[in-house]
């Protein structure tokens, strides 16, 4: 195909515009004001202050570059208890989990599960709580160490000594 023929543009020079946290605050405020936007965040549960400053800038991501990814902060154990605890209520994710394990403390998830299943629901309440500028969330980890039996449950001193001796991937 000759490129007089080739109809497709060029990629834009600027894949992504920046957002100040400004411009963010007044997306929020103008989603808050119309009711069906806002009974839409209640009904897919977004849990957080969209109006605080604060907790828009602890979430607030940028890119290293245009085109590259963004980068990341190290989650807080309660960030990832938060993410443990939806992950076991959920009785697919959870029956993944205990499933796995009968084959295994070192088995691995089959990959149509992982990619149908985990993935998707571990995405979904990473976007729940706002925590898609957060590394790795080590939750899976410690719901596996929960089917095992190596941790009696997710409210156990163990559960949080667990979670904080992860300091590569959390901040405190």
């Amino acid at each position: 195909m000759s490129p007089e023929s080739d109809n497709s543009s060029p990629p834009p020079e600027k894949m992504f515009d920046p957002t100040s946290l400004d411009e963010l605050l007044e997306l929020t405020a103008f989603l808050q004001a119309d009711e069906a936007a806002r009974r839409a965040f209640e009904r897919i549960g977004i849990h957080g202050d969209f109006t605080a400053r604060a907790f828009l800038e602890d979430r607030f991501f940028q890119r290293a570059g245009d085109r590259s990814g963004i980068l990341t902060r190290k989650a807080r154990a309660e960030e990832v208890m938060w993410m443990a605890r939806d992950l076991m209520a959920n009785s697919a994710y959870w029956g993944i989990i205990k499933e796995v394990i009968k084959k295994g403390e070192f088995a691995g998830v089959d990959d149509d599960l992982l990619r149908d299943v985990v993935t998707p629901l571990e995405d979904a309440i990473t976007v729940k709580y706002g925590l898609i500028n957060r590394g790795y969330l080590g939750a899976h980890s410690l719901l596996r160490a929960i089917a095992m039996g190596k941790i009696d449950s997710l409210d156990s001193p163990e559960a949080w000594q667990s979670v904080r001796a992860r300091k590569m991937f959390v901040q405190d």
